[in-house]
């Protein structure tokens, strides 16, 4: 996994994976490593940086098999980017990796783990936490252009402590709004009748926009997080849940003989594998 120590991409061509730059409009990984208590660096050289609706503590960075993340708690602490995309009526896709509380979160409606809505109606659109039997602690996908609405709901609850890689896929040609959680479809809700999401909110990591205010704080833990201005293909879906990244570094070869091509020793994610 890229991350400070270990080196990562810094644009497209120094990239594993430069496909996965196509249409990347925001990329903030507190998995790279600690990035200081008042903001997220947006990687996607888009500028988004976030500014964090309070000053996190040292505590609040944690580290796991995954690198860095931020576990919120129960702070209430929230990140905002900033009105980083207007998807009007275009494709988009949004992913999180993220962990759930243990405890129930039901105290808040609708927390909002990656959102840009703009009040009560719902306008916009997110990854939230649903509240409220029999679906409590399942992670939806919403689209929303505040009359008539898509939603895709996870096929299991997320709170069980594990780590989970979430990614909403809008797919306007398909007219369908999908969920996938660890690179697996779990459903898909027709965008037939739903128009324009653009709106005047924010994008958030960790709560979401109402009429009057952000009041629906997410209590869970953040490891990286995206937007794309495209429909991700189910390929891009299981090959990021997997830990492909805009900012994997591309792998090195060395060993070229006077004969030609010898051994070639290429280092692939921490592994070294000799090619004959």
């Amino acid at each position: 996994m890229p991350s400070f120590q270990q080196g990562f991409a810094r644009q497209r061509g120094e990239s594993e994976y430069p496909e996965l730059w196509n249409g990347l409009a925001g990329l903030w990984m507190p998995s790279l490593g600690h990035q200081g208590l008042t903001t997220f660096i947006d990687w996607s050289g888009r500028n988004n940086n976030s500014n964090h609706s309070s000053t996190l503590s040292n505590t609040n960075w944690l580290f796991s098999q995954f690198g860095s993340y931020i576990d919120y708690g129960s702070s209430g602490i929230y990140s905002n980017m900033g009105d980083v995309l207007d998807v009007d009526s275009a494709s988009f896709s949004i992913f999180v990796q993220t962990k759930f509380p243990t405890q129930t979160v039901a105290t808040n409606l609708f927390p909002g783990i990656i959102c840009k809505t703009q009040n009560d109606s719902g306008l916009g659109f997110g990854l939230l936490v649903y509240t409220g039997a029999p679906n409590d602690n399942m992670v939806y996908f919403h689209c929303h252009d505040g009359v008539n609405s898509a939603m895709a709901l996870s096929l299991v609850r997320l709170d069980d402590g594990i780590s989970h890689f979430c990614v909403g896929v809008c797919d306007r040609t398909s007219q369908t709004a999908s969920l996938f959680v660890d690179g697996k479809f779990n459903s898909s809700a027709s965008t037939a009748g739903v128009g324009s999401l653009a709106n005047t909110g924010d994008l958030l990591l960790g709560n979401r926009q109402s009429t009057t205010g952000k009041l629906s704080p997410f209590y869970g833990a953040i490891v990286s997080a995206g937007i794309y201005q495209r429909a991700l293909t189910p390929s891009e879906v299981i090959a990021l849940s997997l830990g492909a990244s805009p900012l994997t570094l591309k792998r090195r070869t060395y060993g070229k003989t006077t004969a030609g091509w010898g051994k070639l020793l290429s280092n692939s994610r921490n592994r070294l594998v000799v090619v004959q």
